[in-house]
Order: C-alpha cells, then structure tokens, then sequence
C-alpha cells in the first residue's frame, strides 16, 4: 500500500498554525505584567515637626545721635512669649534708606549702639529670634532712621556786633552761637568773667 505524501497546501496551513502558535505564546510572556512594592520607614517615628509664629518687637523707638557717630535705638517687646526652655534674642539690622539690611548685632534687652563706619543716615529695622529646640525668626519691624554723626559743630562768637580780639574798656555785648549740620545743637555753653558756665 502506498503512503501518501501531503500536499503543499497541508504543508503550507500547518507551518501558519506552528507561527501562529509560536507569534500568541510570545505575546502572552510580554502581556504578563510585573509588580514591585517599597516600604520604609522613619528612623525616628514619634519626631513632630514643630513651628511658631514669631513676631517682630511691637514697635521701634526714633533712633537717637550721639558722640563719635553713635546711634542709640530702643523698642517695645515683641508680642511673642518664648516659653520654658527657650531664649529670646533681638537681632539688629542696618542697611541704606529703603534697604537692603544686614546684621550689625544682637542683644537680649530691648535697646542697642550701633556705630556705623562712616557717617550718615540709615534705616534700622529688628527682628526676634527664638531659640531652643529650633531656631525662629521673625520679620522686619518697622524700619526706622537714625543718622550717625562724628562731625563736631561749628561756632560763632561776636563782641559788639564785631570781633571779640583784642581788649575791650566798655560794655560789651557777646553773642555765641552754633551751627551743625548733622545730629543738630544740643547747647551751647558760655562762661563770662569766670562766674560759672551757662547753657543755653
């Protein structure tokens, strides 16, 4: 009996079914989808983070002129209590009329002298700082001007509306005045015939 070979056409439909095949069982390997899950965890579970609302001092004093360019500043305290444990500081800034303002020092009373390296007028403006257990800050209070002055005033002295060299055999009238064009005049001091010095 002999044994009959397939046909093309069989040979052609069982190659496109092994494709077939093949072509879904690749599909399926890149249809499988993967999954990977992260977990972690705080080394310090129970830590809060803490804030505060801290205020500038409630207002700032006008600024004060002193001898050799000193400049006095004083303020109100700030509104903010700081609590057990914590320390509260008052951080002074000085900058140019309008800003920008840098640190020029700090204290913990409610008053400071600032001595700014040459003369002029600047604005100062301070803030609050509270420390322990963190650090905050408030903003800007207020600024304020203050004018440092190491320019001493000039003086003007006149006997009888004239010169006061030389000497006098008569009554004479003396005036004495000063002028100064920074901080101002506080007084002008006069002693007449030794009896003592008189301010005005």
């Amino acid at each position: 009996m002999k044994r009959r070979r397939a046909t093309p056409n069989v040979d052609r439909l069982l190659a496109i079914a092994f494709v077939f095949m093949v072509t879904v069982a690749l599909a399926g390997l890149v249809s499988q989808e993967t999954a990977a899950s992260f977990t972690g965890s705080s080394s310090n579970p129970s830590n809060t983070l803490r804030t505060l609302d801290v205020q500038p001092p409630a207002s700032q004093n006008n600024p004060t002129s002193s001898a050799a360019g000193v400049v006095n500043l004083s303020w109100t305290a700030t509104p903010t209590a700081p609590g057990a444990g914590h320390t509260l500081t008052y951080i002074v800034m000085r900058g140019a009329v309008g800003g920008p303002y840098s640190t020029v020092g700090s204290t913990s009373s409610l008053s400071y002298s600032d001595t700014p390296s040459s003369d002029g007028t600047y604005d100062y403006v301070i803030q609050t700082q509270i420390s322990g257990g963190g650090t905050f800050t408030s903003g800007n209070s207020a600024a304020k001007s203050g004018l440092s002055d190491r320019t001493a005033p000039t003086k003007s002295i006149i006997c009888n509306g004239g010169s006061c060299a030389g000497w006098f055999n008569a009554t004479v009238s003396v005036t004495v005045s000063g002028t100064d064009g920074g901080a101002g005049m506080g007084s002008v001091t006069r002693n007449v015939d030794g009896t003592g010095q008189t301010s005005t």
